[in-house]
């Protein structure tokens, strides 16, 4: 109940609209400033599985070349923005071929931004020729790196160590 100036009651109750319209606006306010951080934090996730996934292919390589004891190829083509796990056989008129052949897709907002491997010019960004690392039955492979971009400026680096054939993902912000 309140009170008037003039010593009347009223039972008047609830919010006035100024007060409802101020609260709407704060919270329309949030849900803009919100929305536009997910929208980030959701683009840079999509990036960061798909180099989890380069990084899983990489493993499996390693994997099936240590049990079935053959050579395993990891090909990185830019520009059909793949990447391809291949069996390779010995071949009688090359030294191997690839069979199996399995290419992985990359979502479009990641591209591979370079790949330095044994063949390969250092420094060189990446061209429209793929370029691949070998795992060998022995569990190493061939040293490089790749470099995965995503659309909101993420870089992620692929390092893979000669001796053990492991990868290592860096994780490099803008």
């Amino acid at each position: 109940m309140l009170i008037l100036r003039t010593g009347l009651t009223t039972d008047k109750r609830g919010f006035t609209l100024v007060e409802m319209l101020i609260v709407v606006s704060i919270i329309i306010s949030m849900t803009a400033v919100l929305a536009v951080w997910f929208g980030n934090f959701y683009a840079a996730r999509k990036a960061y599985l798909e180099v989890v996934k380069t990084a899983g292919i990489s493993d499996l390589a390693r994997n099936l070349a240590e049990a079935k004891g053959v050579n395993y190829r990891i090909t990185f083509d830019p520009g059909a923005n793949t990447v391809t796990l291949s069996e390779m056989n010995r071949g009688t008129l090359q030294y191997e071929i690839p069979v199996n052949v399995r290419p992985i897709y990359l979502i479009a907002e990641v591209t591979l931004k370079s790949i330095n491997t044994p063949r390969s010019v250092s420094g060189a960004t990446a061209s429209s020729a793929p370029d691949y690392i070998t795992f060998y039955p022995d569990g190493s492979s061939e040293s490089g790196s790749v470099v995965l971009a995503g659309a909101k400026g993420e870089v992620y680096t692929l390092v893979f160590a000669a001796t053990t054939g492991t990868v290592r993902v860096l994780n490099y912000e803008k």
